[in-house]
């Protein structure tokens, strides 16, 4: 996260996204969000919030990591209130992913990257056989292991990784 001193007061810091982050005003909202052609997580958030800014290495990094896959933005409700009231924001933080102009996915507070992660990789369509890295030898037909299904491979940080499941290499 960068941060540079606001030179209009003397201890207000205000917060930069990365490059690659998009900053949501009510100006720009139908363009970036709505029309846009990938899927897009708006991180609704301000200043004051702590959670907020624990959460912004992460979505910095997640932008970077998802760069021309998904659109990342943020919504300061401090200066954009009218959005916050159109999709009903109570708590922040609060990331909508929306996909084709509708909101699909709502979280509200701190999440962790690997969970945001898995809920990027739903929006941009990746599953089970849809993963660029899964069409390799490795990537046999799901089994059938002790009654679940599995697919002998398991999410680290977006790299896949083969897991045993129950002994079975």
């Amino acid at each position: 996260m960068l941060w540079h001193r606001n030179l209009n007061s003397n201890c207000q810091y205000t917060n930069m996204a990365a490059d690659n982050i998009v900053s949501l005003t009510s100006g720009n909202f139908d363009q970036e969000v709505l029309q846009s052609d990938k899927p897009v997580l708006v991180d609704f958030w301000a200043e004051w919030c702590g959670p907020c800014k624990m959460l912004a290495p992460v979505l910095d990094e997640l932008a970077g990591e998802y760069d021309g896959k998904v659109k990342i933005g943020k919504v300061n409700i401090d200066n954009d209130q009218d959005l916050s009231v159109k999709y009903s924001i109570r708590s922040i933080p609060t990331l909508l992913i929306f996909k084709g102009g509708d909101v699909q996915e709502q979280h509200v507070g701190l999440k962790s990257k690997s969970d945001l992660k898995a809920a990027l990789d739903t929006a941009i369509g990746w599953s089970f056989g849809c993963q660029p890295w899964i069409h390799d030898r490795h990537a046999a037909a799901p089994r059938e292991t002790g009654g679940v299904l599995s697919s002998g491979w398991d999410y680290d940080e977006g790299r896949s990784q083969p897991h045993s499941v129950s002994g079975i290499p």
